[in-house]
């Protein structure tokens, strides 16, 4: 469901911080969730709200906010890190890698290499964006031409 201004639960919850974010519920009730990618919830035993929303509702990863960003662009831009959300957006719309941010014209992957407060606000540590950069461009690697 899309609020007034065109924005749908995930794309509200992508723009906010990373600390509302990373507040994780304990996952005894979710035992069996399935947030629409094959994927389980996190390995440490909880579960994020980007999980908990895909799960009620994966297409809403491939539906823009009011500003025509994607759910995967919005979770770049605002540090989310690769395990903690980002990784389970985009294999939630793989397509996403192809489309151009409106407001940088920078494809995801673009965006996950090249903003520094990015890289450095992410939690997962170099290995975990150098994951994310190399899985973004090998979705399509034409996104280099």
């Amino acid at each position: 469901e899309r609020r007034t201004n065109g924005d749908t639960p995930l794309t509200l919850a992508l723009s906010r911080s990373r600390r509302v974010l990373n507040h994780r519920a304990d996952v005894d009730w979710y035992e069996n969730i399935d947030i629409g990618t094959g994927q389980s919830p996190n390995n440490d035993g909880f579960i994020n709200i980007i999980q908990i929303l895909l799960s009620a509702k994966t297409t809403s990863a491939s539906v823009p906010s009011g500003d025509g960003r994607l759910p995967l662009v919005l979770a770049l831009v605002h540090g989310l890190g690769w395990n903690e959300g980002t990784r389970d957006v985009y294999l939630a719309s793989p397509s996403a890698v192809s489309i151009r941010d409106p407001e940088t014209l920078m494809f995801p992957f673009m965006l996950a290499a090249s903003d520094q407060r990015v890289l450095a606000n992410a939690s997962d540590g170099e290995c975990g964006w150098l994951s994310a950069i190399f899985t973004l461009l090998r979705a399509n690697p034409s996104n280099l031409a």
